[in-house]
């Protein structure tokens, strides 16, 4: 749990701030790189229970746990990723007008798979 707003320092991003909206996100750590040649790294899965902008990025950064390639948060390019080391399996949601239960998931593209494979040994 910690409150999400703008950052006062970089326009672009969003922090914890205090005067920053609700937002709490579960994170589990499924796995860590203790070492490697680009650094250490961990794969986490993330629960949202809110939805702000950057709410896992933010979230993640403000406990000095920045994305791979997630430049913007202060990740560093590593493992193969060229963009955020940020994957949405799965999505639920309720429809908007029916409020019937909607489910969507994806698997990971090739480059995130072959990352994540680094991170837990397969």
């Amino acid at each position: 749990d910690a409150p999400i707003g703008r950052d006062p320092v970089v326009r672009v991003r969003m922090a914890v701030v205090a005067a920053g909206r609700a937002s709490r996100t579960d994170v589990h750590r499924l796995g860590a790189l203790g070492s490697s040649p680009q650094g250490r790294f961990s794969a986490f899965s993330c629960t949202l229970h809110s939805g702000r902008t950057h709410q896992i990025r933010v979230h993640l950064s403000s406990f000095g746990l920045p994305l791979v390639a997630d430049t913007l948060y202060g990740g560093k390019l590593a493992l193969g990723l060229q963009r955020q080391g940020l994957h949405a399996t799965e999505l639920r949601l309720a429809h908007p007008i029916s409020g019937a239960a909607l489910a969507f998931s994806c698997p990971p593209p090739a480059d995130f798979a072959a990352a994540w494979a680094q991170v837990l040994g397969g």
